[in-house]
């Protein structure tokens, strides 16, 4: 029981719990800060401007939350819990530190002021840490802490690890150290406590130690040891990224559809609606086979592997290369497609004007010139060619 409700009467109380049951709330400590007629004004400004009600917004009075919300809209700010840690205000001075900083204004700046922002970034710059959202659980000094420890420890500085303490951090380091644990991002999610279940878990069940297995609870990795073992699918580090629940989702929809033989590891740890749109059409048009061997394009949606589809044919390529596996642009990164999709249209571009250069010298070359005007006029007329080749580069662009 929290404090809170004895800042309220019985009656008080019954009232509060009254409006909440009304409404579909959840009755947390929060909400005791407020009157049931308060309760229902801020429900109301809440459903009218399409806002989340978390116990966060009983922080605020109805009016308060008004400020807050033109503030958000006016700054293009998603409105999370977390902006009801401020004033409209405060928002208004942590949105211009974060845009003189080139900032991302994202909930967990939030959790702090304009000024313990502007401390954060100089700590963080001087460190060289990347600035993500995750840096902002923490104050400048609790930052400087978890650096001298990371570097005590040649640890890599990611945005998990400001989930943890200084002190959390040199606890999970020494049972990393006593059980020969990779130290990677994902560990410290969990505590020293859970790490040791986990590794318990894992030497059991006979599994390696990888980052992914720190995803899940140890009861949530025996759960996915179960249905792996079930199912006879070799238990990787890849099937940790989904729920034994969601796998089984998976296992049950490939089992009816494409048999038993697709239960594999890279397979059934996909995304349920991307195997559900694009497994059909691999089969449709002959490729499921290949993706036994080939899993890479399951990272990809069914309109992006179209559009790759599109491209490598027109370079004249396969959609199944020489050794029988999927043409490697489908396993390309977003950012490296991007760059193979600017190199085309530049090739295609240069052929296209040296095309138009070779049209143009074999005109001129059958125009018999009879005066130097003439020759004046022709010039001018492959000088307008020109422009126009290049105005037809640049829209390929």
């Amino acid at each position: 029981m929290k404090g809170n409700i004895f800042l309220r009467t019985a009656e008080e109380v019954k009232n509060i719990v009254e409006v909440c049951r009304e409404n579909n709330l959840e009755i947390t400590g929060s909400i005791f800060l407020k009157t049931a007629e308060e309760i229902k004004n801020i429900v109301e400004v809440c459903r009218e401007n399409d806002i989340e009600i978390t116990g966060a917004v009983f922080l605020k009075t109805a009016k308060e939350i008004k400020n807050i919300v033109e503030v958000c809209r006016e700054n293009d700010i998603e409105i999370t819990g977390t902006v009801f840690l401020k004033t409209a205000e405060e928002i208004k001075s942590i949105v211009e530190v974060c845009r003189e900083n080139d900032l991302e204004i994202t909930g967990s700046v939030f959790m702090r002021t304009a000024e313990e922002i502007k401390s954060i970034l100089e700590v963080c710059r001087e460190n060289d840490i990347e600035i993500t959202g995750s840096v902002f659980l923490k104050t400048a000094e609790e930052i400087k802490n978890i650096v001298e420890v990371c570097r005590e420890n040649d640890i890599e500085i990611t945005g998990t690890i400001f989930k943890r303490t200084a002190e959390e951090i040199k606890n999970i380091v020494e049972v990393c150290r006593e059980n020969d644990i990779e130290i990677t991002g994902s560990i410290f999610l969990k505590t020293t406590e859970e790490i040791k279940s986990i590794v318990e878990v894992c030497r059991e069940n006979d599994i390696e130690i990888t980052g992914s297995v720190f995803l899940k609870t140890a009861e949530e990795i025996k759960n996915i040891i179960e249905v792996c073992r079930e199912n006879d699918i070799e238990i990787t580090g890849s099937v940790f990224h989904k729920s034994s629940q969601k796998l089984k989702e998976n296992i049950d929809y490939i089992k009816e559809e494409f048999g038993s033989e697709y239960l594999l590891p890279l397979i059934v740890s996909k995304d349920n609606k991307t195997l559900r749109t694009v497994l059909p059409y691999l089969r449709e048009h002959e490729y499921l086979k290949y993706i036994k061997n080939s899993q890479s394009i399951l990272g990809l949606k069914l309109e992006q592997i179209q559009e790759r589809e599109r491209l490598i044919k027109e370079q004249g390529g396969s959609v199944i290369d020489e050794r029988g596996k999927f043409n490697p642009i489908f396993g390309l990164s977003k950012k490296r497609y991007e760059i193979r999709v600017a190199k085309f249209k530049e090739s295609v571009g240069q052929e296209k004007e040296g095309k138009s250069k070779e049209s143009l010298a074999r005109v001129v070359k059958d125009v018999p010139i009879m005066s130097a005007n003439e020759a004046q006029s022709i010039l001018e007329e492959i000088t307008e060619e020109k422009g126009f080749a290049q105005s037809n580069l640049s829209n390929l662009e």
